[in-house]
């Protein structure tokens, strides 16, 4: 069980950064 959860942990952590990282890329290139 608490392997499931770091898995969970893990994977919105990568979510969160992937989506802040769309969210960088939109703010750089737009003027």
């Amino acid at each position: 069980m608490n392997c499931l959860m770091h898995m969970i942990v893990y994977f919105s952590c990568c979510c969160f950064s992937s989506t802040v990282t769309e969210e960088v890329k939109l703010s750089i290139h737009s003027p």
